[in-house]
């Protein structure tokens, strides 16, 4: 069984440009999922509108 991954990235912004406290989230989130796969590859799998699959080879894992 493959594992699949959700690709989000969360940062925790404190300040404002003018140094102020303005404590807010910003984030990206993948349009799909990451799978492993048995080797050090990783693919992308996202769900079209029309409700097709689409898969990417992202090529090898970083961490």
């Amino acid at each position: 069984m493959s594992r699949l991954h959700a690709g989000i990235i969360i940062v925790l912004q404190r300040f404002r440009s003018d140094l102020r406290l303005y404590v807010h989230l910003h984030y990206l989130v993948a349009d799909g999922v990451f799978e492993e796969d048995a080797g050090d590859d990783a693919n992308a799998i996202q769900r079209l509108p029309d409700g097709r699959v689409r898969l990417d080879r992202t090529g090898r894992k970083t961490a």
